[in-house]
């Protein structure tokens, strides 16, 4: 029983020190979009040089949590969606996808903190967009 109750007792611990939560709140976004028959791969479309640019001013929070793959988005302090997410990580760098009813939704996010940047892209088919968030705050732990 003794052991029992130090294995759960470990257990909870490292599942809460190890535990990835961060939450990502935005007030401002450079928007930019692509309408072409031409379908560009994320890399392309973020190289693009000719798309408009439109800064907007936003209220939202993207909360991420990466150890039950779970997003939670609020907009103007108001819950608006949960979705299911994959990620990939290399470093300081994270790629997420949103698993949303089939789009190719996610966020690029470097957590260098000398560095932070993030990037809101959908891929959907002929209509590409991303946002570059210019005014925003990455919260770690949760």
């Amino acid at each position: 029983m003794k052991k029992l109750f130090i294995i759960l007792t470990l257990s909870f611990i490292s599942n809460f020190s190890f535990s990835q939560i961060f939450k990502i709140n935005v007030f401002e976004v450079i928007h930019s979009y692509s309408i072409d028959t031409v379908e560009y791969s994320l890399t392309e479309l973020l190289n693009k040089k000719d798309l408009s640019e439109t800064r907007r001013i936003v209220d939202s929070s993207y909360e991420l949590d990466l150890t039950h793959k779970h997003l939670n988005f609020y907009a103007n302090g108001v819950f608006d969606r949960e979705a299911d997410l994959v990620f990939t990580n290399i470093g300081n760098f994270y790629t997420i996808y949103f698993l949303i009813d089939g789009y190719n939704i996610g966020m690029l996010i470097n957590m260098d903190p000398s560095d932070e940047q993030v990037t809101w892209f959908s891929l959907f088919g002929d209509y590409q967009e991303i946002s570059r968030f210019t005014k925003f705050e990455i919260v770690k732990g949760g």
